[in-house]
């Protein structure tokens, strides 16, 4: 063990460690004569089984060789580091073009060399040492020794060849430097073991995913059975705070097991390496100001992404990319370069528990406690599991009253049996088809219930997480999004089905068509709803993380570290905050991808460019700020390549007609009659409206206001609005109708013989919940099926994120609906023509087709009537909307 001695050398500047010469120091010869030295001291046991001499020089040479394995180890991630960062500190990429590769290969390589550092020196409790009995010789010596040996500085030769200590305080602690150091070991080996299988999943080839979730697998049992092995050798540890660090040691394994545990979650679910759905969208209100002509997410996002803005995170992250290549080769291992280092990294960790928790280590609101900072991301990720339970259970409340009032059609119908819905040439009992959809709610509402937050969120997202004893999260992990894509089916090819049997048929599709898209809604909520649990349990994961990892990088720490060569640099702290840049560029990154597919509704796949082939998943195998730029590049060059025409129309859309069902007329031409399903009255359509918007009143500070939540997924009959394909009798398509249909603004009117003066109205409109774009190309029935419609539409679930400038809450927030305030609405009688009040352009890009429309209307404020219900007979809103042809 040499490397004892000359590891660290000095010079002008003082003393300094040389991991980076490690491999001259050790290697295979030293390897042979390790194990030569073991076999020479069991020959010892045999006559001197409880000499304490040979027993410390037996945990001495499992200590100094584990150690050097570790050492090697360090000097490979360091390796892998200047790989990530690419040339010219790394290799120049592979032919495919990218350093994720050269990555892999080199973790390889990690992962193998810390299996050398382990095996060895935990197989010493099993081995009796030539010296039968129970339990062997090995486990007696090390739970009989090891809590009495402490650590000392490491040494080295100074100028007049004198074996000296690193520094004046030679004693770092005094007792339990093997489980320290195994601890450390089972806690790297858990962090390679993650970081290899991560890099796996993100690149993707052949095998990848396999190779991953075995090296996992493997991985978790042996640092679950080890790590638990070595705590129960002994009754007492030291606490934290203890000088060995071992309760911090043991807390890293912890969280490292939990790293390897949550990665398999992630490789079996349905999110991507970075947590999200694939399906995923964000979009960000237009902050450009006043006369911007940038209304389309994926425009704000390459303004806002641009590489060449100081503002753009990532510009920010190719600027700390080169400071990071420029301050590599700096740190030489000096003991106060170490200090500048932790504190440094320091800064960096606790900015990004800021970010997650709302408040850094230390402050008395940080806690794990969601709510206790508003706005962090744990409690954005709160915010975001409580909105769309409350989405899916409000979605429950609706679907059964639909279901009410189309129960009172059926019972009205002379013959139950008759009222059936056409498919083509099949149909079905509009009884069972209501069932179906009913139990299709049921199971998304099993899943907004099934999280119980009254034992603290914490641990309720842990256990919603992995699915223990919660029946609820695991029916409804069932719903994949397979069974998504057939309601999609269902929803598309029930706006060609017939209902027949009824008088009031077209009111009772309409009802029906509601309750079909919002169980889609529904099934939408629920995958999001366990998708951001799953987010959830990752930001805590990253937090226990984060916290270790600034345990480790504590200053008062250096001086151990510095002394104790197993503990070499993790990481210079211009590349910890380049990597946490990188993070936060690729996530920003892959909305903009996101958005680029919603903005076309076609996959970014296959794209040339500079010899490259680019896609969405190919950003997962993207490692530096560098490649984030050529990746971004990219988008912009296929956003060019896409030119769709454009072909403006405008449409009507009656609350009362197309989204209630409420016909003057019914489908024989006579006067429509229709039951109240609260008290059976039975009115017109115009005080069935009325009755309905009265229960949909709230009373408010000094006033009521209606609210009401409506969809505008539906073709409205005649017009333009969400135009889908029309088919012949044989099934073949007549008319393919058209894709891509987005607001270009919108105004709202209020029918009516208003008496109380006023031309206009003040209000709110809110847009979001789940959007819906007609695909390219026309979907295709499927013969068995006629009640399926395939890949005509695509589901987008929508989430508005906007910058909060406050002090003290500087983040990007979300709501899950983009809000209006203040829109006018224009109160008439005048026959339908385009209202004159101002236009609301806040909705531009936006599909016209969405589940989440909210629309706030006032009747009175501050003690004073501004509307009468009994005077207002529709609420209409004007769609100037554009679409383009399917080809």
């Amino acid at each position: 063990f040499r490397y004892k001695h000359l590891l660290y050398s000095s010079d002008d500047e003082g003393i300094r460690a040389r991991h980076g010469e490690m491999d001259a120091l050790y290697g295979d010869g030293e390897r042979v004569l390790v194990e030569a030295a073991k076999a020479e001291l069991r020959k010892g046991f045999l006559y001197l089984p409880d000499d304490p001499v040979y027993a410390d020089l037996l945990l001495d040479l499992y200590y100094d060789q584990a150690q050097a394995e570790a050492i090697l180890a360090g000097n490979l991630l360091e390796k892998a580091e200047k790989a990530r960062m690419g040339p010219p500190l790394g290799p120049p990429p592979p032919p495919e073009g990218f350093v994720i590769s050269n990555e892999i290969s080199i973790h390889q390589q990690v992962v193998s060399q810390s299996d050398r550092a382990l095996p060895g020196y935990l197989s010493l409790l099993t081995d009796d040492l030539g010296v039968p009995g129970e339990p062997p010789l090995g486990f007696r010596i090390f739970r009989d020794l090891v809590p009495t040996r402490g650590l000392s500085a490491a040494n080295y030769i100074n100028e007049h060849d004198e074996v000296v200590p690193v520094i004046e305080d030679t004693e770092l602690f005094d007792g339990y430097k093997d489980l320290t150091l195994l601890f450390n070991l089972l806690r790297d080996h858990g962090r390679s073991a993650t970081t290899l299988a991560r890099l796996l999943v993100a690149r993707g080839g052949t095998g990848d995913i396999d190779e991953a979730n075995q090296l996992l697998a493997r991985s978790e049992r042996f640092l679950f059975l080890q790590g638990h092995l070595l705590l129960g050798i002994f009754a007492d540890l030291p606490e934290e705070g203890d000088p060995s660090g071992l309760a911090e040691s043991i807390q890293a394994w912890s969280t490292s097991l939990e790293s390897l545990a949550d990665l398999r979650q992630i490789i079996a679910g349905q999110t991507n390496i970075l947590g999200f759905a694939p399906d995923f969208l964000m979009l960000i209100e237009n902050f450009h100001g006043p006369g911007s002509d940038i209304f389309d997410s994926f425009d704000v996002f390459k303004k806002r992404l641009l590489p060449s803005d100081a503002a753009s995170p990532l510009k920010r992250a190719l600027d700390k990319l080169q400071d990071a290549r420029a301050s590599y080769g700096d740190f030489r291992g000096y003991q106060d370069q170490l200090s500048q280092q932790f504190v440094q990294s320091t800064i960096s960790y606790e900015d990004r528990l800021l970010e997650i928790v709302g408040a850094v280590p230390g402050h008395p609101n940080y806690s794990d406690v969601p709510t206790a900072n508003p706005g962090s991301e744990l409690h954005q990720q709160f915010q975001s599991i409580q909105l769309a339970r409350l989405r899916i259970q409000r979605n429950q409340i609706e679907i059964d009253n639909l279901a009410e009032e189309i129960q009172i059609e059926i019972n009205r119908a002379a013959a139950v049996e008759e009222a059936v819905i056409h498919y083509g040439d099949q149909q079905a009992k509009l009884t069972e088809q209501i069932g179906r959809l009913q139990a299709a709610q049921a199971a998304s509402t099993a899943v907004a219930n099934s999280i119980d937050f009254s034992g603290g969120p914490k641990a309720a997202i842990a256990k919603a997480a992995v699915g223990v004893a919660n029946a609820g999260v695991q029916a409804g992990t069932e719903l994949k999004l397979t069974e998504l894509q057939a309601d999609k089916e269902r929803l598309a090819a029930a706006e060609k089905a017939e209902i027949e049997g009824l008088n009031s048929a077209a009111h009772v599709k309409t009802l029906y068509l509601g309750m079909r898209t919002l169980a889609v809604d529904s099934a939408v909520a629920a995958l999001l709803l366990q998708q951001e649990v799953a987010r959830m349990s990752a930001l805590y994961r990253e937090k226990a993380a984060l916290e270790t990892r600034l345990a480790e990088a504590q200053a008062g720490m250096a001086t151990r570290y510095f002394a104790d060569p197993v503990h070499q640099l993790a990481s210079e702290a211009n590349v910890v905050e380049a990597n946490l840049r990188f993070d936060r560029a690729q996530r920003w990154l892959f909305f903009m991808a996101r958005a680029l597919e919603y903005k076309w509704n076609i996959p970014f796949s296959n794209h040339s460019l500079d010899g490259r082939t680019w896609s969405t998943d190919t950003l997962f195998r993207l490692r530096n700020a560098g490649e984030l730029e050529d990746f971004y590049a990219a988008m912009v060059d296929f956003d060019a390549l896409i030119n769709r025409g454009k072909t403006l129309r405008y449409d009507w859309f009656s609350v009362r007609k197309d989204f209630m069902g409420l016909y003057d007329t019914d489908d024989l031409g006579n006067p429509a009659e229709y039951v109240d399903p609260v008290t059976g009255e039975i009115c017109d359509a115009i005080g069935m409206f009325r009755i309905l918007l009265g229960r949909k009143t709230r009373h408010v500070g000094g006033g009521s206001e209606i609210v009401l939540d409506f969809n505008t997924v539906r073709q409205i009959p005649g017009g333009f609005f969400f135009v889908g394909p029309t088919f012949n009798l044989d099934g073949s398509i007549s008319s393919k109708g058209r894709f891509l249909n987005k607001i270009d603004y919108l105004q709202i009117r209020l029918p009516g013989n208003h008496t109380l003066g006023r031309s206009q109205l003040a209000g709110n409109l809110t847009y979001g919940g789940t959007s819906f774009i007609r695909n390219f190309h026309v979907g295709q029935f499927d013969p068995e099926r006629p009640d399926r419609l395939r890949n005509e539409m695509t589901a987008y679930s929508t989430r508005y994120w906007f910058y909060d400038p406050t002090e003290g809450q500087q983040r990007w927030k979300f709501t899950d609906g983009y809000t209006v305030d203040a829109v006018a609405m224009q109160l008439t009688d005048d026959p339908r023509v385009p209202p004159t009040v101002t236009k609301i352009t806040e909705f531009k890009e936006r599909s016209v087709a969405a589940t989440g429309w909210r629309l706030t209307i006032p009747l009175v404020q501050q003690n004073t009537q501004v509307l009468k219900l009994s005077e207002l007979n529709d609420i209409e809103i004007y769609f100037h909307h554009y679409s383009a042809a399917r080809h």
